[in-house]
């Protein structure tokens, strides 16, 4: 049985709102890992918070805009602390390029415009339309 549009609705809130929160609970202390990892002064309240809400907001929003923004944003952190672990700024720079540049590659790949058949083309025989 389908369900309504109300039901989907609210479960489609209920998803984003616990994103939200799962989103905010895992940036803060991403954020105190970052500062351990980078050398940088311990993060304040105002910065925990500025991140926890920056968090919320990619967590809640739903499918591609969010995967285009998260994959290579992840990839990206990383590569960058996989060169700051290891103290090398080669690393540091090629790792964080890298991290940034295969996710990208491989969401281009995943969200590939499909041409689709209208019906002018398919009674005529023309190529498809890219």
């Amino acid at each position: 049985m389908p369900l309504t549009t109300r039901a989907t609705f609210r479960i489609n809130l209920i998803l984003a709102l616990l994103g939200a929160v799962v989103g905010a609970l895992a940036a803060i202390p991403l954020t105190w890992v970052g500062k351990v990892l980078s050398g940088a002064p311990p993060a304040d309240l105002a910065n925990s918070l500025d991140t926890g809400r920056n968090g919320a907001l990619d967590r809640c929003l739903p499918g591609r805009p969010s995967a285009l923004s998260r994959e290579p944003t992840i990839g990206a952190l990383v590569g960058a602390a996989l060169g700051m672990a290891t103290g090398s700024e080669a690393l540091f720079l090629l790792g964080t390029a890298a991290g940034l540049a295969l996710p990208a590659w491989r969401l281009n790949r995943v969200y590939r415009e499909v041409p689709r058949l209208d019906a002018a083309t398919a009674s005529e025989g023309l190529p498809l339309e890219p």
